[in-house]
């Protein structure tokens, strides 16, 4: 018979064993939930760089080490925790997505190093203070950018605004959260493996609290060039849509599993009408299916300007969960029209209307 002093002993020994493995399998120190500075040089050449940093992969929720972490270098929260519980009493809040079109962080450099808009425009000062009086008007409490060079860019239009950029190619997303609300950014990662080829980009991956409500975000800069056609085609970049689609089945199936409430924000690339493949491709994995904000509607930010481009469906979206939309209500659109007249404002601008989802909220 074992007694009581030998049970004792054998604990004892158990957890030294048990201690000294740990060390062995420690090399180096665990990065931890602090925040990392990206030092990095970007590249002024190649924008469609594809992300290659190695995020943690963390349950539930993104790991908080990122580049380039603007203004606020504070938020260190338990990213193990459950998501908050849902509170009826949920206030209103509005979230836009804009691709701002190779937004520099030097006013007066050529954007995106080439003539590609079929001239080599260049942005100064004038260009600069018009976008920061657009973003100011567009009036809303987060905004998902694409095609930002770091966090100075940002700020040159939205200062004051805590701001963090995903990324280390030339352009990158960024999410800017105006410092008037109580919204708190709890955690923020790449996706990394949206950029499934060098002409690809990383998603963007964000944990927001809004009163006592958690919603997961993911930004995206899909693949262009397969706008419209079936996704099954051959087409090298539908073939690259294809990849970046089942990344974001797995990204919604994480949530999902976790009953976690979520929205896809930012440039599909990708007109999601109610017969599309790559859209049929999210409601297979989304349990209640999923709310898209475009639906039936265009942009409009450019139809004052003659010879403006001109489309009928949108490109940039907001797909969200049943989840998120019992939680904060059905939201509406709110295309933000541009004000500038003048020959190839749009160049300068951008051609993507800003366009907001604003939920109303229950008080």
């Amino acid at each position: 018979m074992v007694d009581s002093w030998h049970v004792s002993m054998m604990k004892y020994w158990i957890g030294f064993a048990a201690a000294l493995l740990l060390m062995s399998c420690s090399d180096t120190p665990s990065k931890g939930f602090g925040f990392e500075q990206d030092t990095e040089d970007m590249s002024k050449g190649n924008f469609d760089m594809a992300d290659t940093t190695d995020m943690a992969d963390l349950p539930g929720t993104p790991d908080i080490g990122v580049q380039d972490l603007g203004n606020d270098a504070s938020i260190e929260p338990d990213l193990d925790s459950p998501d908050l519980p849902v509170d009826p009493n949920v206030g209103p809040i509005s979230i836009t997505s804009w691709n701002i079109v190779c937004l520099r962080d030097t006013p007066e450099a050529a954007f995106c190093n080439s003539d590609g808009f079929g001239g080599n425009f260049v942005r100064g000062p004038n260009e600069i203070a018009a976008l920061a009086s657009h973003a100011s008007a567009v009036g809303t409490d987060i905004f998902l950018l694409q095609e930002i060079e770091n966090t100075v860019a940002v700020e040159n239009i939205l200062p004051g605004w805590n701001i963090t950029t995903v990324g280390t190619a030339a352009l990158n997303q960024a999410i800017a959260i105006n410092p008037a609300t109580d919204i708190e950014l709890l955690g923020i990662s790449s996706v990394v493996d949206l950029a499934v080829t060098n002409s690809a980009r990383q998603g963007l991956h964000a944990v927001i609290k809004h009163d006592q409500t958690q919603v997961h975000i993911l930004g995206v800069h899909l693949k262009s060039g397969c706008a419209r056609d079936p996704l099954q085609s051959q087409d090298f970049d539908c073939q690259i849509l294809r990849e970046q689609l089942r990344v974001i089945q797995g990204w919604i199936e994480d949530r999902e599993a976790r009953n976690q409430p979520y929205m896809i924000v930012g440039d599909f690339n990708r007109v999601l009408g109610n017969n599309d493949d790559f859209l049929q491709g999210l409601n297979a994995v989304a349990t209640g299916g999923l709310h898209i904000t475009t639906t039936g509607l265009r942009p409009t930010c450019w139809d004052h300007v003659a010879g403006a481009p001109s489309y009928n469906s949108f490109i940039d979206h907001h797909v969200l969960s049943d989840d998120l939309v019992a939680l904060w209500g059905q939201p509406t659109l709110s295309i933000y029209n541009y004000t500038e007249t003048y020959l190839d404002a749009w160049e300068y601008i951008s051609d993507h209307c800003p366009v907001t989802a604003v939920f109303v909220g229950d008080r």
